[in-house]
């Protein structure tokens, strides 16, 4: 699926333990199979965010208002006793020249996250 970047940032995060952490957060208007736009959130920590932007060329900050391509999943989670789904960006790939999605090769077998 394609769609516009609408917002991107860097977060830091604190574990119980107390150690810190930052992640990339990007929020994508999504066209979707029917035809109706829908924002969508995701993230990538901030080590693969700089490998894979330093691999398309590009700063992370000028996609904003930029397409890309996406790949959607759904999480389930219980809040309260009742089940609830819902759906986020699990990749977020920019677009070469010709509007293909840059996929960046793995050096390694451990980079694949699946």
């Amino acid at each position: 699926m394609k769609g516009i970047v609408k917002k991107v940032n860097l977060k830091e995060y604190k574990t119980k333990d107390g150690r810190t952490f930052k992640k990339f957060n990007f929020e994508v208007d999504v066209e979707m199979p029917n035809g109706d736009i829908k924002s969508r959130k995701g993230s990538y920590s901030e080590d693969f965010a700089k490998r894979y932007f330093g691999y398309c060329k590009v700063k992370a900050k000028d996609l904003v208002g930029k397409e890309v391509s996406v790949a959607l999943a759904k999480k389930m989670i219980e809040v309260e006793g009742e089940k609830r789904s819902y759906e986020y960006i699990r990749f977020l790939n920019c677009l070469d020249k010709d509007g293909n999605s840059i996929i960046m090769p793995s050096s390694n077998e451990t980079d694949i996250d699946f």
